[in-house]
């Protein structure tokens, strides 16, 4: 920010409101925009405003002051609406957002940064992930940087696309880093909610096993792919359910045990906890428990039940987990907390 000084062109004027006749001062923006404003705003709206009042006036000729600043028309205008009793913007895209929310931030505006932090969130689940995530990250907003990295969990094809979020050209390579560190983390985390086969037996849910006197179990107490005994089972995993001195080994039916692989791989791309829920995943291991007579008319309805079950403890495995400390001096805590 300095005072203004001759330019091979002639700027051009802003349109109304910032055109007005009788304005005390001129920001003149990097394209050569004049807004003709007023003191009291810009010093009531911004510190850093205020102090670019102080600055002496080159010109001094009685005419307001004019002062350069290096964010083009568009960005200072969506910046001033803020300030102004004028309708404010509504952006439809972070490349939109992006520029006014870091003049917000340079100038030292925190009410308008609130809205504008707003209006970021509104965009989270519409705008691609990776950008949003490399943009949160270059403003150091640390919670929209936690919900963008969530949502980025989803896209397993994000480094696909084109073109690069400019934000790359500038943001140091641990950014990635620390998103790479938190994936894996919930993919661990999520992964070991699947394998926990104990929960089929023992969780708080209405399948427990019941055991007789003697200890041996009442298979009809369980959920049916353990129950049945009339078609394929899966042999390569087995789930004891033994008390005392009686039990049992039970294997699932195939066509669970098929569902769940398809969660595993299903999660290895995209470890979010509402993939267990997917149709496509359910659909194909109930066309496979209709043929079975002791399968079919429970199949549906557990599975379901047992879908929500997973969905809900995976959700809270994942939120659980704090991502990475990788030390990031002008991002300090981006995801060392819960997203």
């Amino acid at each position: 920010m300095s005072s203004a000084t001759p330019t091979s062109t002639t700027p051009t004027v802003a349109r109304s409101p910032f055109n007005d006749t009788d304005a005390d001062i001129i920001i003149r923006s990097a394209d050569g925009v004049d807004f003709h404003l007023y003191k009291v705003v810009l010093a009531k709206a911004s510190p850093v405003f205020r102090g670019m009042l102080t600055l002496p006036d080159a010109q001094g000729q009685g005419e307001p002051q004019v002062v350069d600043i290096t964010e083009d028309a568009d960005t200072l205008e969506g910046l001033l609406r803020f300030c102004y009793p004028v309708s404010r913007p509504v952006f439809q895209s972070v490349d939109k957002l992006g520029p006014v929310l870091a003049a917000a931030k340079k100038y030292d505006m925190p009410s308008v940064l609130e809205d504008l932090v707003r209006s970021f969130e509104s965009l989270l689940p519409t705008a691609p992930p990776l950008r949003t995530y490399t943009l949160a990250c270059l403003l150091e907003l640390p919670d929209i940087a936690r919900q963008a990295a969530k949502l980025l969990l989803g896209d397993p094809h994000c480094f696909d696309a084109e073109p690069m979020p400019p934000e790359f050209r500038v943001l140091p390579c641990e950014v990635m880093y620390v998103f790479a560190v938190y994936r894996g983390q919930c993919l661990k985390a999520a992964l070991s909610v699947v394998d926990d086969w104990d929960w089929l037996l023992t969780g708080n849910h209405n399948h427990q096993m019941q055991y007789s006197n003697k200890g041996n179990p009442h298979l009809h107490s369980t959920w049916i792919w353990l129950a049945c005994v009339d078609c394929g089972e899966d042999d390569t995993r087995e789930v004891w359910a033994g008390k005392r001195s009686g039990g049992a080994t039970l294997y699932p039916r195939k066509w669970w045990a098929r569902y769940v692989k398809g969660v595993r791989e299903a999660l290895t791309e995209r470890p979010m906890p509402r993939v267990t829920g997917e149709a496509a995943l359910r659909e194909r291991a109930l066309s496979e428990a209709a043929s079975c007579e002791t399968c079919a008319p429970k199949a549906p309805l557990e599975l379901a039940e047992f879908s929500h079950s997973l969905l809900k403890r995976i959700e809270q495995a994942v939120n659980k987990v704090s991502g990475s400390s990788v030390p990031y001096a002008r991002l300090p805590d981006v995801l060392t907390h819960p997203v």
